[in-house]
Order: structure tokens, then sequence, then C-alpha cells
């Protein structure tokens, strides 16, 4: 137990000899280009020539983890733009660290407040089946035909053959989610952040502070940046789970050959 105390981070690692220091990386200094874990390799197999390197390691690592610290304390932005108006309350510049803690609280908000409508479509449709099924709840898609081994597939249509009320709505449903990431994407890529103004400014107040212009401009792009990654992670799983089906369906009924005419 003394010995583990001593070197706490001390380690093997799968497909190597050596010995390793392996430190996680603290979740407030996690971020885009950092890794969740860090490795040192301490050059040896031998538990005691390890130990002996470990402490150089350790001090490697903290003197990271220190400079990581320093540059999230730092001001994204620079010049006048970044000043804050004299009426501002609580006013500071934006750091890596205040970025990135706005933009995991809204992708944490994204996936709530998804949980949440569906769960209100859900109870609506329980409330009203034949207002689900005439298409007034959710849209019922129509436009996913697709063509795979030369025939028109359309996974709301195989689903209609049979219909489930739980999965013709589970579908319905990403199909809108997937509509409004395409939207979303859209926006982003033209430059169109106004949408987040009001997040941005309720994530602030939450925050008890405010940002100058050039600053609460970066903030909406990171939200948006967020908000995209988030739908992106609720629609994967669904993505590739009603792609296979519609996949394997094709691979099933091969396409009907035509045969050619004879003429004696």
């Amino acid at each position: 137990m003394g010995e583990m105390a001593k070197f706490p981070y001390l380690t093997g690692r799968s497909g190597s000899k050596s010995l390793y220091y392996k430190r996680m990386v603290p979740l407030d200094l996690r971020g885009e280009g950092r890794p969740a874990q860090i490795w040192r390799s301490l050059g040896t197999a031998d538990r005691k020539t390890a130990e002996a390197a470990y402490g150089a390691r350790h001090v490697e690592v903290e003197a990271l983890f220190a400079q990581w610290r320093q540059d999230d304390s730092q001001p994204i932005g620079t010049g006048p733009a970044q000043l804050p108006a004299k009426t501002a309350p609580n006013f500071i510049p934006l750091t890596p660290a205040l970025l990135r803690r706005l933009a995991d609280a809204h992708y944490t908000n994204v996936c709530e407040s998804d949980f949440q409508w569906r769960g209100d479509l859900w109870k609506k449709v329980h409330e009203d089946e034949d207002a689900f099924w005439d298409g007034k709840i959710v849209n019922l898609p129509d436009d996913d035909w697709t063509e795979a081994n030369g025939r028109q597939n359309s996974y709301f249509a195989y689903l209609m053959e049979d219909p489930s009320l739980e999965e013709v709505f589970l579908y319905a449903i990403f199909r809108a989610r997937k509509a409004k990431l395409q939207q979303l994407r859209m926006r982003y890529q033209l430059g169109d952040s106004g949408d987040h103004a009001q997040i941005a400014d309720a994530l602030l107040r939450s925050k008890n502070v405010s940002l100058g212009d050039a600053d609460r401009s970066q903030l909406m792009r990171k939200l948006m940046e967020r908000e995209i990654k988030a739908l992106e992670d609720i629609t994967a799983g669904n993505e590739a789970s009603f792609d296979g089906i519609v996949e394997r369906e094709a691979a099933v009924e091969p396409p009907i050959q035509s045969v050619p005419t004879t003429i004696a």
C-alpha cells in the first residue's frame, strides 16, 4: 500500500513490457486537441528503475497541466473590440476555460431538451393517436427514398408495411431531428449565428458574467458547433441502424432482371 501511495500513477500497458506514468487529465483542463489521459514511458520494465524515473515524469506532467491552466486563463481576443461597455456589469474577458464551460453546458442542455421534446411529443401521441397518423403531431417522413442495388428503398415505407406506433414515432423523430441538424449546419456554413444570441446571453446570465461584443460573437459560434455535435451524437446510432435495415432489405430482394425477347 505504501509503494502505491508513493507512485500512484505507475502502471503497465497492454502490449508493452515497459512501465508507464499514466495520469488522467483533470476535467477542467480537457478540451479540443487535448487527451483525456497522459501516458509517459518510464523506459524500463524493472520496477526499481521505473520508480527512479517516476519523479521526472511527474514533474513534466505537472508542468504541462500548469501550462494548460495558464493558457486557459488568457483572454481569447485582444484589442478595442474586447473592451467592456461602461455600463456592463461583471465584465470579464473570454478565456478558453470559460468558453469550454459554456459550450459544454450548452451541449448538455441540447441533449436534455431533445429528451424533453421527445417525451412531450410522445405524450401528445398517446392523447390523440389519430392525429399522429395524420402527421399533425410530427411530420411523417416521405423524403427518405434512397437507391441501392438498382432499387428505390424507403425505411418509412418499410415500416408502414406493418406499422408499429413506437417504431414509426421514433423514425419520425429521427427525421425531424436530422432536418434540424442539416439546417443548423447550413447556417453555420453561412456564418449565421444570430439564433444563438439568446442562448449565449442566458448562459452568461447563469454564470453572472458579461462579455464584449467580439467575445460574445465567438461564443455564439462555439455554441453552434457544440449544438451540431450534440445532435450528431444523438442521431448517429439511429442513423446507422435505419440505413442498415434499408441495405439489408435491398439485399434480400435483388432487382428483377429483364428477360430479352427472342424473335423466332
